[in-house]
């Protein structure tokens, strides 16, 4: 008799259950491997893998004519899923089209084909269990737990990265396709009574942000039969995808609004969103875009279109022109900022009839613009305490247009440290509610800088490394001018200098001469900082050469200490002239402790001693640490060359001090400079010592110093609580401290 074979489970010894995604830094870690290794096929198969969120039995039937059509790898395709028998989209990012492109050439695929083909004769294409294997073999290399990850891992990595951030689950549930939160076409019947499908849309972004309108809004233009509402519903989808960093989406729709019969309106509006994605791209690092001299032009004409068609649709594209033209800024077209502000100021009207923040916003900037530097001050003055004041839904829609430039720069043309910060906060919130994925990097940068203006440079780099997570998730480059700024007055030359070169080269193959001005300001803080300061005065000079608004008095500042050093006593009086006519009118201690800190260092003995005491108690007064940073150390420079030591050295030891804790490294090293020479023991700090926190570990610290729990902390930021107690031990010992209550006294923000 034969004894019966046992089956052994297929389960047994195995790891089962839901498998974690994989984290930013392991994407990047495998892509690198994979391009070292020239892994082509592999390189195309995990690239959209990540991006198109298939199960693997869908990706692994993909066709070449699925996602290629003739030669061009398609922005955007459409499968009918296997398992559901429901078709689903998938946007392909510019990388991940480029790696499908070179697998297909390199392979000689034909349309019809499959694109991942089997090695074995009797298979047509890679199998499940084949693509599972791979997918071990990634993480392998990269020294994760191959146990722990598998297919359904490349499946949601892109969907988490993105909720993290967002902390929307509605918007992203669709590429997860989880019946219980897809909208049903039961859901869309409402939207055939309305003219746009605006009002259930609203309900959408209620439930789900941003994006989950944005969703209703394409299936809603997909469903409607009647070629009028398809147009507009097509235009408002577009307008909604743009919002949600969908640009390719984005085209899609227009192309589809193009179809239609359009009205004098709609060409305005359609000419407008045109003008918003070439720009978008542009600053997205989209290498094919057109420079920003044309977007800049294209806003402006859809601006005067708009005007006899509709007024609110016109000052918005006012406004946006504006935004575009002081990007362009010394590489846009001559007086293309001066002529849009004069349109805009022609079209805004009398201020008398002007009630809607955005409104008085585009009269104060156009006003500014083109009646000078005393134009609009009063307007922008009321228009930003009256958006900081306001917390309607109508202030939290416009908040976004043309950000952050125009709104930034209004603030700091006021030199109001008060508005500035609080603006900042405010968009961060409105955009995470809203869920507006274009929106949150922009709005964190701003955030960013108003942090590096209070000395807090770690908190702002954890802002920093946020906004960059959220623009590789979603496929675009990361921002510039935040870290330019950062990096500049940490004072290290070999992080600084690297990344000022190659922002200067992305400005001017962009077309963004506002990058360049930011360039030439941040060179001239490094190295005003270190002490070399004829090539301060280079750079600041040229910075000067362009008045680029929200910072031309910043580099003043810069010009005028550097010119006072080599010798350029005609530059920097003309500089304070000019420094005069806007901080000097501003009426704020950031304004006019700044100014009296520049007076000081070409004024006679006694009313210098004068000016810089009144410049260090203005900036006390400010959130502006840096500058009362600066001004004790310009103050001490000055008593020691007078020998008065005793003097000196209070405010140099107090320059030192503050330099050191916030992370100045160059300015903080001059200071000790200065120490030494009147004759003071000062260790010298280590340029790039390992005593500083990362992000990371700013981060956790400071959610330990409001008094959050290891667990608390831990859910916040997604990571395990025994990661939050390994960051926590390195933090005490780095900062020298044994508890966590000495977190709430120590400046570990700095």
């Amino acid at each position: 008799m034969e004894s019966k074979q046992t089956r052994e489970p297929w389960n047994k010894g195995k790891l089962v259950g839901q498998k974690p995604p994989l984290k930013l830094k392991d994407i990047w870690a495998i892509r690198i491997h994979l391009q070292n290794a020239h892994s082509v096929r592999d390189l195309a198969l995990f690239n959209i893998a990540i991006n198109s969120k298939l199960r693997g039995c869908d990706l692994v039937n993909l066709r070449v004519r699925d996602v290629m059509h003739v030669s061009q790898v398609l922005p955007r395709a459409m499968i009918v899923q296997r398992k559901t028998q429901r078709p689903v989209q998938f946007e392909l990012t510019e990388p991940t089209r480029s790696a499908v492109f070179a697998w297909v050439d390199k392979a000689h695929l034909k349309p019809e084909q499959y694109l991942f083909p089997s090695r074995l004769l009797n298979s047509p294409h890679v199998s499940t269990r084949q693509y599972a294997r791979i997918v071990h073999q990634w993480v392998a290399a990269i020294g994760l737990d191959p146990t722990i990850y598998g297919t359904h891992t490349m499946r949601q990595t892109k969907a988490t990265l993105i909720y993290k951030r967002t902390k929307n689950l509605r918007p992203f549930s669709s590429c997860l396709v989880i019946p219980s939160l897809t909208i049903s076409r039961g859901e869309l019947c409402p939207v055939a009574h309305e003219t746009n499908g605006t009002t259930s849309a609203g309900r959408a972004q209620r439930r789900g942000g941003i994006a989950a309108a944005a969703a209703f809004l394409e299936r809603a233009t997909a469903l409607t039969l009647d070629p009028a509402r398809r147009v507009s519903r097509a235009i408002a989808a577009a307008q909604a995808k743009g919002d949600a960093a969908a640009p390719e989406a984005a085209y899609e729709l227009l192309a589809i609004a193009e179809l239609g019969s359009l009205s004098n309106l709609q060409r305005g509006q359609l000419a407008r969103l045109r003008a918003q994605m070439d720009f978008a791209r542009n600053r997205g690092g989209d290498s094919s875009a057109p420079r920003l001299a044309g977007p800049a032009s294209q806003l402006l004409n859809a601006a005067k279109h708009l005007e006899t068609l509709d007024d609110d649709l016109a000052r918005e594209t006012y406004l946006e022109a504006l935004a575009a033209a002081m990007y362009s800024g010394r590489l846009g077209e001559p007086d293309a900022l001066a002529n849009a502000a004069e349109a805009a100021r022609a079209a805004v009207g009398p201020l008398s009839q002007l009630h809607q923040p955005m409104d008085l916003l585009l009269s104060g900037m156009a006003n500014r613009i083109a009646g000078g530097v005393s134009g609009g001050r009063d307007v922008l003055r009321s228009t930003l305490e009256l958006i900081c004041a306001r917390t309607n839904s109508q202030v939290q829609r416009w908040m976004s247009l043309a950000f952050p430039v125009v709104q930034e720069t209004a603030a700091a043309e006021l030199w109001d440290d008060a508005i500035y910060r609080q603006m900042a906060a405010d968009i961060v919130r409105h955009a995470r509610d809203a869920g507006a994925l274009a929106i949150i990097p922009r709005a964190l940068a701003y955030q960013a800088r108003a942090h590096v203006l209070a000395g807090e440079f770690a908190t702002a780099a954890t802002i920093i490394e946020e906004a960059a997570s959220i623009t590789a998730a979603t496929g675009h480059a990361p921002l510039k001018y935040d870290a330019l700024l950062l990096t500049a007055w940490r004072g290290i030359p070999a992080d600084a200098v690297g990344l000022i070169e190659a922002a200067t080269a992305e400005g001017n193959t962009r077309g963004e001469g506002r990058l360049l001005g930011l360039a030439g300001y941040v060179t001239a803080v490094l190295y005003n900082g270190l002490g070399r300061y004829e090539k301060a005065f280079a750079a600041a000079r040229e910075a000067c050469e362009h008045e680029d608004l929200g910072f031309y008095g910043w580099c003043l500042i810069e010009l005028i200490e550097a010119a006072v050093h080599t010798g350029e006593q005609a530059t920097a009086a003309a500089a304070i002239r000019q420094l005069e006519e806007r901080a000097g009118a501003s009426a704020t201690d950031w304004g006019l402790g700044v100014l009296a800190s520049a007076r000081a260092l070409l004024a006679d003995d006694q009313l210098a001693d004068t000016l810089f005491t009144e410049a260090i108690e203005r900036l006390e007064r400010t959130s502006i640490v840096v500058h009362l940073a600066r001004a004790h150390l310009r103050y001490g420079e000055w008593l020691r060359r007078l020998n008065r030591r005793l003097d000196a050295r209070r405010h140099l030891t107090e320059a030192h001090a503050m330099f050191t804790r916030m992370g100045a490294n160059a300015f903080a090293e001059r200071a000790r400079r200065e120490l030494v020479a009147i004759g003071e023991k000062v260790r010298k700090q280590p340029v790039n010592s390992g005593d500083e926190l990362t992000a990371q570990e700013a981060q956790i610290a400071r959610l330990a110093a409001e008094g959050l729990t290891n667990q608390e902390i831990g859910a916040q930021l997604f990571i395990s609580t025994h990661t939050v107690e390994w960051h926590l031990r390195k933090v005490f010992v780095k900062l020298g401290i044994t508890s966590r209550r000495q977190l709430r006294t120590v400046s570990w923000a700095s």
